[in-house]
Formats: C-alpha cells, sequence, structure tokens
C-alpha cells in the first residue's frame, strides 16, 4: 500500500472557528504485485474537550468506482 501524502498531514486546520471549512485528501493505491481490497476505519477517538468528532464532516471516496462510500460525521465512519 501506499499514499500520497505519505508522512505529510492530511488536514491542517489553525484557527478554525464554527462555520469554516477546511479540506484535505490522500490517496491509497496497491503498490505490491497482489491484489486485494482496502478498508478504512476510524478507532480510539480522543475528543479533548468539545466532541469534535462527532461534528468534523468526512468524506470518502472511491474514485476509482466513481462513488462516494461515506459521507457523514468522523464519529460515524465505522469501516468502509
Amino acid at each position: 500500500m501506499a499514499t500520497v501524502p505519505g508522512d505529510a498531514a492530511l488536514l491542517v486546520a489553525h484557527n478554525l472557528a464554527p462555520g469554516d471549512a477546511r479540506s484535505g485528501e490522500v490517496t491509497v493505491t496497491n503498490a505490491g504485485d497482489a491484489s486485494g481490497g482496502f478498508a478504512l476505519s476510524a478507532s480510539d477517538l480522543t475528543d479533548a474537550g468539545a466532541p469534535l468528532s462527532g461534528v468534523l464532516e468526512l468524506a470518502v471516496d472511491d474514485v476509482t468506482a466513481g462513488r462516494g462510500v461515506y459521507s457523514g460525521p468522523l464519529s460515524g465512519l465505522g469501516t468502509v
């Protein structure tokens, strides 16, 4: 598996205020010779202070298939 960006932040949200929006993008590809599927899930979420994971909106798109696979709060992601 390979990701782009590799080890950089996916989202930088300095001075984010209610109603503001920021976006980030990561591309996940199979970098090996074996075929296989990928799964994405949220785990070990820790909200310090306000429960941000319930209000941060997340969209996950399968650009190869041309469809969205999840759209909603980070806390509701489950496994896609």
